[in-house]
């Protein structure tokens, strides 16, 4: 990986660079308006002079009469026209714009300097991110599983009153796909051939998970450090370095890489009990920073999709979850944030807020406790009221996505027969659907209509609409 220390070093440089020429430009944009200012007078020398005489001796003229009692002073008059001689006429104070604003920067010209250091940052990011796009591809396998789901059918958008129901085969379908993606022995690791075991035990024996967990860590931390002065190509490069690392992350924990079974050192030097106790360890905190802005947005989006995709993936990681783990989960949903459409930092912040979600919905598939099912209902309807309240938005893109969520883990987790009736009963769930499902509709027609969604997200919420209402019905006759 590369030096933190020469990351900086550019970033400052650019930085350094970069103030310097906002500098220059303010002094030719001032001396600009300066010349042009006396270029359109055109006033001779002689003349300034005389009139700044002229306006002297009138101050001093009233400071005294002031002085004196008040005797009035009477107001210089006007001077005569002009009388300047022609040949003093042509020693007017004509200034000449000699940068003229199109001359070739000079030998050590701040520029050539900042066009130098952009490029050796481009360099820098383009390595880290090339390297980490190949580390992902290797520890790819869902292309069969990707080939196979594209060509379905598709996903099939109803409108609102439409009651279509499926059938047997269609719910078969749908439970053998959920259960290709659930953890334990899952098929999707079953279907590895022997070139991909030995590529994923050279990826192991040479600690690229380890190795890759700490460069997220230090890109994570890198932003922060720098303070709030950082170029946006600077930002947007880290942010995209972030989100490769933790798609390469995510695909490693869907690998049966010798790595999570086994005990592991962290970046940080400290042992750990398993590669995926590392993982756990070093990615939480990443949830809690306290900072703000587009890199620590990024980074918690990172971490929270890895780590979705390592307790979606590995069952065994889920008994990692302990009580401070789980109250950092929920409060990545207490957080505000737009629709998604505000910035950078609000699409993010969905991104987190929708994993948060889903990993709610994935410890909760399991045997647990009525206390922690009425904890984790409670937050994923705050939610949801919240985002329900979204309806003045001109584009609820982050609003419908947060909506579908909510509205799918909920079904999943009290959808079965062995769910906490009593909690859903006592925390109104079937009520928040009925309240929530109308603005829902208007919101997606309202992305359909901006534009601000693709064709397949507003498949995939208007077959959630669906659902749930049909889910309304289930639980009142259930």
């Amino acid at each position: 990986s590369e030096g933190d220390g020469e990351a900086g070093r550019i970033v400052g440089r650019m930085v350094e660079l970069s103030r310097e020429l906002a500098g220059q430009r303010e002094d030719e944009e001032m001396e600009s308006r300066v010349v042009g200012e006396i270029n359109r007078k055109k006033e001779p020398a002689r003349s300034i002079a005389r009139r700044q005489k002229r306006m002297k001796e009138e101050r001093e003229a009233r400071e005294q009469a002031r002085q004196s009692g008040g005797m009035e002073v009477e107001e210089a008059k006007q001077p005569p026209a002009d009388n300047t001689p022609e040949g003093e006429r042509d020693e007017s104070m004509v200034v000449e714009d000699e940068a003229g604003g199109t001359d070739a920067p000079a030998d050590g010209d701040p520029r050539d300097e900042l066009d130098a250091a952009v490029a050796s940052w481009r360099e820098l990011a383009g390595r880290q991110k090339l390297c980490l796009e190949l580390i992902a591809n290797l520890c790819s396998t869902r292309d069969e599983v990707d080939e196979g789901e594209e060509d379905d059918g598709g996903v099939m958008g109803y409108g609102d009153d439409d009651e279509r129901m499926w059938d047997s085969d269609d719910e078969a379908r749908l439970l053998a796909s959920a259960g290709a993606c659930a953890g334990g022995d899952g098929a999707q690791r079953g279907r590895t051939t022997p070139s991909e075991d030995a590529t994923f035990a050279s990826l192991a024996g040479r600690d690229v998970p380890g190795k890759t967990l700490g460069l997220f860590l230090r890109w994570a931390a890198f932003l922060p450090s720098l303070g709030g002065d950082v170029p946006d190509l600077v930002a947007d490069d880290v942010a995209e370095i972030l989100e490769v690392a933790s798609t390469c992350m995510s695909n490693m924990t869907s690998c049966d890489l010798p790595t999570w079974t086994e005990p592991a050192t962290g970046p940080d030097g400290g042992r750990h009990s398993s590669g995926l106790a590392m993982f756990w360890s070093g990615l939480v905190p990443v949830l809690s920073a306290g900072e703000t802005g587009r890199g620590t947005e990024a980074a918690r989006a990172g971490a929270a999709s890895a780590l979705l995709s390592m307790l979606t993936s590995r069952e065994e990681s889920r008994c990692l979850v302990d009580e401070k783990g789980l109250e950092t989960i929920l409060g990545l949903l207490d957080e505000g944030g737009g629709t998604g459409a505000d910035g950078g930092d609000d699409v993010y912040r969905i991104r987190t807020q929708c994993s948060a979600i889903s990993i709610l919905g994935v410890l909760c598939s399991g045997p647990h406790p009525a206390e922690v099912d009425a904890r984790v209902c409670r937050s994923l309807l705050a939610r949801l009221r919240s985002a329900s309240a979204d309806d003045s938005s001109t584009d609820p893109a982050g609003s419908c996505a947060v909506t579908h969520e909510v509205l799918n883990v909920l079904m999943d987790v009290y959808g079965g027969d062995d769910c906490h009736d009593s909690v859903m009963a006592a925390e109104d769930v079937v009520g928040h659907f009925q309240r929530c499902l109308p603005g829902f509709r208007r919101r997606v027609r309202k992305c359909s209509g901006a534009g601000s969604a693709g064709r397949g997200e507003v498949e995939v919420w208007n077959e959630t609409a669906l659902n749930a209402s049909r889910f309304i019905k289930y639980c009142k006759e259930k």
